[in-house]
């Protein structure tokens, strides 16, 4: 090889290099939460609701269906002549309608601007989608739980984005060192 193709051949090879470590560094910034990292879509929620409501249909259109004890059930089988066909029914309605419950009664997405302080309640939990926010404790030797690493976020220390955190007891929370979005599930205050 003359000097020449050598020089083309480093050329290209730092080239290539080069672009490849841009598309790491790239794909790395990518923070837990921001808008390149969403945690659930409406959509996604709004599907499994339907697909519940979907369901709850058709196991009451069987339950319906199924013989009732006034129809008269074989004597033949003991099990089926103790089956009550409507308190089966009301159990079924009953869970499919707090699974739906759990759903629709989740996070809610609360804007939290630069200086606000959220008290959350006895076992609130929450994610810090965007901003600062620093962990509020009645004490110091109190704080939130940081469930994703198991670690304590103490009073004046900040809370990191992504993290699913709880209150295990009142009189704690977050105050907003930026603009913020936060997602809560459980009773809190915005002061």
């Amino acid at each position: 090889m003359n000097r020449t193709s050598r020089l083309i051949t480093a050329i290209s090879a730092s080239v290539l290099l080069l672009v490849i470590s841009v598309a790491v560094m790239l794909t790395a910034n990518a923070q837990p939460g921001d808008a390149d990292d969403p945690l659930v879509t409406k959509s996604y929620i709004d599907s499994i609701v339907s697909s519940l409501a979907a369901e709850n249909a058709s196991l009451k259109e069987a339950i319906n269906n199924l013989p009732s004890k006034e129809q008269g059930t074989s004597s033949e089988d003991p099990v089926a002549s103790q089956f009550d066909s409507e308190a089966f029914a009301s159990q079924i309605e009953q869970m499919v309608s707090d699974a739906v419950a759990g759903i629709q009664n989740g996070y809610k997405t609360v804007e939290v601007a630069l200086g606000q302080t959220v008290d959350l309640s006895e076992g609130a939990e929450l994610i810090i989608r965007t901003g600062m926010c620093e962990a509020v404790a009645s004490s110091s030797s109190a704080g939130l739980f940081d469930l994703s690493d198991g670690s304590v976020v103490m009073g004046g220390k900040t809370v990191p984005a992504g993290h699913y955190i709880v209150a295990a007891r009142g009189e704690r929370g977050i105050k907003a060192l930026s603009d913020s979005v936060v997602l809560i599930r459980g009773d809190y205050v915005i002061e």
